[in-house]
């Protein structure tokens, strides 16, 4: 946007909260922040329309859902990879260590529906390969885990477990291993 541009701005206070709404070239944003009280500064309670004719910034701050989604890996009795799709999906994929591998083999793929709530991140298995191991893993763990949410940043994904015992931490990763050596054969 040039800065000789019209940029219309939208002012109001509600319960307290300053809201922005931004016009310009088809594009709507929408920030909020607090607003002290300033000598000579007053908060109508009626919208007031300011036209501005310098560039302005807003923060765009992501959501929970927006950070969560993505690929994640970790390294917790072997490596482990999570994909968060923002459908309510996710996909779980466990390089066992060597007592794991007796249990359920090299690799197990697990489909998981996750929901979240204030800051409880519940995922549920819904599935996965190979079928038998899934099971098996269903009947000594349970199909479903709930955790809080500790730590989420665009690097790090920290949960804690139903006992509240700390889980490892999830990085952010942007291509999952598996999926580069696929690409890298192609």
């Amino acid at each position: 946007m040039k800065s000789t541009q019209k940029l219309s701005l939208l002012i109001s206070n509600r319960l307290g909260r300053v809201h922005l709404v931004l016009l310009a070239a088809g594009l709507i944003a929408v920030a909020g922040f607090s607003l002290g009280q300033s000598e000579g500064v007053t908060v109508s309670q009626k919208p007031v329309l300011v036209s501005i004719t310098q560039p302005v910034l807003v923060e765009v701050v992501p959501s929970t859902v927006d950070l969560l989604t993505g690929n994640w890996e970790q390294q917790n009795h072997g490596r482990r990879t999570l994909t968060v799709r923002d459908d309510g999906t996710a996909t779980m994929v466990v390089y066992p260590e060597v007592v794991g591998k007796f249990l359920v083999g090299d690799r197990l793929e697990v489909d998981i529906q996750w929901e979240l709530k204030d800051k409880i991140l519940t995922f549920e298995m819904t599935g996965g390969k190979p079928a038998g191991k899934i099971e098996f893993v269903k009947t000594m763990w349970g199909s479903k885990r709930d955790h809080r949410i500790e730590k989420l940043t665009t690097s790090e994904l920290l949960l804690l477990d139903e006992d509240l015992d700390p889980d490892v931490v999830w990085n952010r990763v942007e291509v999952l291993a598996e999926n580069a050596t696929t690409l890298n054969q192609k």
